[in-house]
């Protein structure tokens, strides 16, 4: 016997579920990136600068980095950097050395996939 789907209870169901999905989608849709389809990725962000940045390099593996971070609105109480590559090959939290100037670690990782860095501060 096939039900139909006129019923009030049935139909509560799919209200309710297209009001969480749109919820859903609404906050997922607020956050962007200039010149990107997603929430993440390469763009202009006000808050900092990173600049002066320095590899810890030995036999061919990237060990750690240091950089300043500047001009920034809100000082950073945190700090993570990502080793970019097909795919991200290493991430670390960092620690502030002197005012603006930020070290990371990372475990021995070699420098062939690496393509970039990603920083991510909170503050």
């Amino acid at each position: 016997m096939i039900k139909s789907m006129k019923s009030p209870r049935r139909l509560a169901a799919v209200a309710v579920f297209a009001i969480v999905a749109m919820s859903a989608f609404g906050f997922a849709a607020t956050n962007t990136v200039q010149g990107s389809n997603a929430g993440d990725g390469t763009g202009v962000v006000s808050g900092g600068e990173v600049q002066n940045i320095e590899y810890t390099v030995a036999a061919a593996q990237i060990t750690g980095v240091e950089f300043d971070y500047l001009n920034y609105t809100n000082e950073p109480t945190y700090m993570a950097v990502t080793l970019v590559g097909p795919p991200n090959v290493a991430d670390s939290g960092c620690s502030e050395v002197t005012p603006d100037h930020w070290s990371c670690s990372f475990a021995a990782t070699s420098i062939a996939p690496v393509t970039g860095l990603r920083v991510t501060t909170w503050d």
